[in-house]
């Protein structure tokens, strides 16, 4: 059967008549088109030419140069007989040899090879009259040369030993490349390949066919290679051995082709040791990850996602009483070493395994059975060597068979004394027999579905955790200072009135009478919230310490204020002056400015992904802490008395010690290194501290160099505001932190002691314990829930339930005078609010910023999220007492208002950003005004709706105006990948496919905005690959459903070439104007386009829950 590739040139040629037919060739083109020279049949003077062929006239041979411009003059008058060859003619480019009719050519007895006889047969036909014959080219030695040529059509092809065609290396006026040499046979065991008869020969070129049918999944088609061969025969015998990339082999050759096209998202695989690939691959310009067998690199099917690593060869554990083997003694192996031998014996038999993999000829001849994914390498190396063995395939190693067993492991394992009696251990029964079973439980890979070894790769064993020391430390030196601001935040509650003393007493002796009342309340409110406003300037100068001196040295200049600003409080007593605690707090006000901004920073340029929310919510566990600490600390019991007050305001010094003597020992931030001051070396060494892994370490710093390439060196403060991706991070960060602030937590823990004496309870300031006590544990829940729920869900939580205890604060307070047993209520509903408050918006609010952004435009970010959290502070402090007095219970509903507009925006506005890189979170924004993660949360990305009803997808559609895309790959050659699409309006909300395989019906979905005036628009593009892994160019899909209704649906189809961009340019020229595409409206009828051997057809639906189907085939 001729490889598809040939339709083209079938549809041209003419056949020779019968009496020609030993030895013909399908004719290929008309040697007379397309020339300018006209000739005139008057006159005969023949000529022979330099391609053997004689020509009427000279004219006539210069009409033939037209077509082949290296043809020469040879002689005049008509050719000889004898075989001209064109010997200096290079050979010209790759097309796939015609083959005869299905005969094969018989040699003559005159001595010549094969490829002369046929030469010498075309040249005799190509005397005849208007016939432009395909003359096979030979070498020296009569054999077929590598590369053959039609000249009158331009196309060039590899060929085999005998000169028939391989399949898909047809190329048109070039040369192809043709891998291996035709004539050398390859290394392989005796009768593997075939003598130089007629019959079939060793096969000496790597092709990588697709079998018909067989499904590839999600990213298979990202490799270069294609480790699969169709058996065409149906036959052991005639299966062609392939040689199957190592991970190592495909890793360089796809790092070589992303330097040579750094902007096509290239698929790098991650390799393991012995060329093996590790379980779980990514894509990191798409951010989908699935598993593979990591011998073969082959996907498993169900395992891709996007955004998260699937787990992979997750196995149900065997209980230790289903393994015989682990008591069993190996006797003669001395103690401990049973083990060692174990695991070197398994090494060696899976390095024999890749290696043959490997080998362009495996043992066999043939290739190996397509692997089971639910097995792991072990098994499968156990399951290959035993077949090995297994000559009689009786399903168990006979006495006879165990011979080269045994030499084996007494080569390949160590400790050699173990080897003696292995044999006898593998035999658990006495049968003088080795079962399958046997085997792999003598080898340990029963238990748990691993090996006793502690080094192999891709078996299904938990990852190590990546919490390390040096990380561990990092994170809690730093929040060493959120402690010291939640400390001076609840420790002027309960000694409110000792201080209030002291500023009358510093008065009188100063003026000899007492402080105005109206002077002390204002006084004292200044004491309080001076901190607060000294936190708004503060946050001013996170930017320039963050940038300039790095985020972990600038926590510790800012640590220096802190110091300075509890010694002025500690020594205001002394000095007898209550403006030095004024001013000590306002100093500390600019400590906590910048620390709460520097802390998210650089607990998460330092945290893993699957840590970052975790530890950055241990900055706020850190802050609620030093607020219960404080609340304790303050009560007349403890340290809130007229002694001992100011002692209890320098007790932050203790912590601000520890963080300056811990803080300096650990490492900088490595996205600070690398992104900030292109220090890749710094980065790494600091990665290297952090993570002790030397695979996350790589990963990382891949992750890093992607966030680069997309980031800009330095953003100002204007850019930071003007420009279009910090739109909608900035209103986000807005809307929440003021949502946060504004929501009534502030008002009940700096008033919770007025609240409930106001309830008329006697011990109002073990209520507010209480209060603190809430604060803590919840924020410790939100901890442990950051990681698992996600940002997203915790925050509309938090502020749905804040929102509900503001609206019953009212009613309870309304209510106090009337029915007084209510204050019970109102306790717990306070209880309530503290709680939902630090589960999602109290803790997430801080760091939120920091996920949002950019590397270069997070300083500005968090200094920006200090601020708003900081003004909210300082305004809620002096506003709440008047707006109490003016509105009473009615302020709570002010509060309930904020909530439920930050409730209601991070709703529709927020993406989730649980798990996902920066780089990746930025790229929404980039591409985007506006994440209705509502919508892209319900859907899993990467999972294949291969089989679903698209008319089922359609009706289940958020919006009414969409569009769903049914892609059903028709032909057996090519496959659809590496997809790209633009939105005119509207977003992508079930992600196409990376690939469409053959034989294979993909769906995906695009629909408009919520809440948006316009419709849905884009292009979906998918690169054309074929069987050779080649790209033949790109199938683009116009879609658009106007949100007019005085517009109608449209759609276009078209083949563009590789170089074309998936973009806004492209979307206007398939919507406006003309080009290789066909448009139309959408009615419901069918429109075609053709294009480089390739037909493209398909309709459209004329209704707002469009539906677009699209067939591909071949021409």
């Amino acid at each position: 059967m001729f490889p598809p590739h040939w339709v083209l040139l079938c549809s041209l040629t003419l056949f020779v008549p019968p009496q020609r037919s030993n030895g013909q060739r399908w004719l290929i083109g008309d040697r007379d088109s397309h020339c300018p020279i006209s000739c005139s049949k008057s006159q005969t003077k023949p000529v022979c030419g330099s391609d053997g062929r004689s020509y009427d006239t000279a004219c006539e041979l210069q009409r033939a140069k037209c077509k082949d411009r290296t043809l020469t003059l040879a002689n005049r008058g008509r050719c000889k007989g004898k075989l001209y060859g064109r010997i200096d003619q290079p050979p010209m480019l790759t097309a796939p040899t015609l083959a005869s009719e299905g005969k094969e050519l018989e040699i003559k007895d005159s001595g010549q090879s094969k490829c002369l006889v046929e030469r010498s047969q075309a040249l005799e036909q190509a005397k005849m009259p208007q016939e432009s014959i395909f003359i096979p080219q030979c070498n020296e030695d009569g054999t077929f040369a590598q590369v053959q040529c039609h000249t009158l059509t331009g196309y060039c092809w590899c060929v085999t030993a005998d000169g028939k065609p391989v399949s898909g290396s047809s190329v048109q006026n070039k040369t192809p490349v043709c891998t291996g040499s035709v004539t050398d046979k390859p290394p392989g065991p005796p009768g593997s390949g075939k003598k130089d008869d007629g019959s079939k020969p060793t096969p000496t070129m790597e092709t990588y066919i697709i079998p018909d049918g067989d499904e590839i999944t999600a990213p298979t088609l990202w490799k270069k290679h294609l480790p699969y061969t169709k058996d065409k025969q149906n036959s052991s015998s005639s299966r062609k051995p392939e040689k199957v990339p190592s991970c190592d082999q495909e890793r360089q050759s796809a790092l070589d082709e992303g330097r040579h096209n750094p902007r096509e998202g290239i698929f790098v695989p991650d390799c393991g040791p012995l060329g093996l690939y590790k379980p779980v691959q990514c894509h990191q310009s798409t951010g989908y990850c699935w598993c593979v067998l990591v011998d073969t690199g082959r996907p498993i099917p169900g395992t891709s996602a996007r955004y998260k690593k699937p787990e992979c060869a997750v196995r149900p554990p065997v209980s230790d009483m289903e393994d015989p083997f682990r008591d069993r003694d190996l006797n003669g192996c001395p103690d401990g070493k049973k083990v060692e031998f174990i695991t070197s014996l398994l090494d060696a038999l899976t390095t024999d395994m890749v290696n043959t993999i490997n080998s362009p000829t495996p043992s066999g001849g043939g290739r190996f059975a397509e692997p089971d994914p639910s097995h792991t390498l072990e098994e499968r190396v156990v399951q290959w060597y035993f077949f090995q063995l297994d000559n009689n395939r009786s399903h168990d190693i006979s006495k006879k068979e165990m011979k080269p067993f045994k030499r084996y492991v007494k080569k390949k394992a160590k400790p050699k004394k173990c080897a003696r009696k292995f044999i006898d251990y593998c035999d658990l029964n006495k049968d003088k027999a080795i079962s399958l079973q046997e085997l792999k439980g003598c080898l340990g890979v029963n238990k748990e579905g691993t090996t006793t070894s502690s080094s192999s790769q891709g078996t299904s064993r938990p990852s190590s955790s990546q919490l390390t020391a040096t990380l561990l430390t990092s994170v809690v030196a730093a929040v060493f200072g959120s402690l010291q601001i939640g400390y001076h935040t609840g420790n002027v509650n309960s000694p409110a009135r000792v201080i209030e003393d002291f500023f009358n007493e510093t008065w009188k002796s100063r003026h000899n009478q007492s402080m105005p009342e109206h002077s002390l309340t204002f006084l004292w409110a200044l004491s309080v919230s001076i901190k607060d406003f000294g936190a708004l300037l503060g946050s001013l100068g996170v930017k320039g310490l963050a940038d300039y001196y790095g985020r972990r040295n600038a926590i510790l200049i800012a640590n220096t204020l802190s110091i300075v600003g509890t010694c002025l409080m500690f020594l205001s007593k002394t000095a007898e002056s209550f403006e030095l605690l004024i001013v000590g707090r306002f100093i500390f006000g600019l400590f906590c400015g910048l620390v709460m901004s520097l802390n998210p920073l650089y607990i998460q340029g330092v945290s893993p992904i699957n840590l970052r929310g975790a530890f950055a919510t241990l900055n706020q566990v850190s802050f609620a802490s030093g607020i219960f600490l404080g609340m304790v600390v303050g009560l007349e019991t403890v340290l809130g008395t007229q002694k001992y007050w100011a002692f209890m305001l320098s007790l932050s010094l203790i912590p601000a010690a520890l963080q300056y003597i811990i803080l300096p020992f650990c490492p900088e931030s490595p996205r600070y290194f690398f992104i900030n001051c292109g220090k890749e070396q710094e980065a790494e060494a600091a990665l290297r501290r952090l993570r002790r892994d030397a695979d996350k370490v790589k990963k990382e710093m891949d992750e890093m160099r992607e966030e680069a390439s997309h980031s800009e060196a330095r953003i100002t403060i204007g850019e930071f505001f003007i420009k279009r991706c910090y739109k909608q991070p900035i209103i986000l960060v807005l809307i929440i932190n003021l949502g946060s602030q504004l929501s009534g937590f502030n008002a009940i823990i700096n008033y919770s002691t007025k609240i409930f004496t106001k309830a008329k309870f006697e011990e109002a300031k073990y209520l507010t314990l209480g209060v603190g006590a809430i604060n803590v544990a919840f924020t410790i829940v939100s901890l442990v829930l950051v990681e698992r729920a996600g940002r997203r869900k915790l925050l509309l939580t938090g502020f749905l339930l804040v929102a509900f205890c503001n609206l019953l604060m009212t009613i309870t307070d309304s209510l106090l005078d009337i029915v007084p047993d209510i204050r019970g209520l109102q306790v717990l509903v306070v209880f309530v609010l503290i709680s939902a408050y630090e589960l999602g918006p109290g803790p997430i609010s801080w760091f939120i910023g920091a996920e949002l952004f950019d590397q270069p435009a997070k300083p500005i970010a968090m200094a920006f999220t200090s601020m708003l959290n900081w003004g909210g502070k300082f305004l809620l402090a002096l506003l709440f007492p008047p707006l109490m007095h003016l509105c009473g219970a009615y302020v709570y509903l002010l509060f309930m208002s904020m909530a439920l507009i930050a409730f209601t925006y991070t709703m529709f506005r927020l993406p989730e950003t649980k798990g996902r890189t920066f780089d990746d979170i930025a790229a929404e924004f980039r591409g985007a005004e506006s994440i209705p993660l509502h919508n892209k949360t319900g859907v899993t990305a990467g999972v294949s709706l291969s089989g679903t009803n698209i008319d089922q997808i359609s009706r289940n559609m958020s919006t009414i105006l969409n569009v769903s895309i049914q892609i059903t790959n028709f032909t057996d050659m090519y496959t659809l990948s590496n997809p790209e699409n633009y939105t005119g309006s509207g977003y992508c909300c079930n992600p196409p496919q990376p690939t469409v395989p053959k034989k294979t019906t993909e769906v995906c979905s695009f629909t408009k905005r919520s809440y948006s005036i316009y419709g849905c628009s884009g292009v979906l593009m998918y690169k054309i690959l074929n069987n050779n892994m080649h790209s033949v160019g790109k199938l683009a899909i116009m879609f658009s459903v106007p949100y007019d209704i005085r517009y109608e649906n449209y759609f276009a189809f078209g083949i563009y070439e590789e170089q074309i961009s998936c973009n806004e340019t492209l979307f206007n020229q398939m919507y406006y104007e003309r080009g290789p595409f066909t448009r139309a409206k959408a009615t419901g009828n069918e429109i075609m386009h053709s294009g480089e051997g390739i037909n493209v057809t398909g309709t459209m639906s004329a209704v707002g829950n469009a539906i677009i189907k699209v067939e591909f085939r071949k021409l």
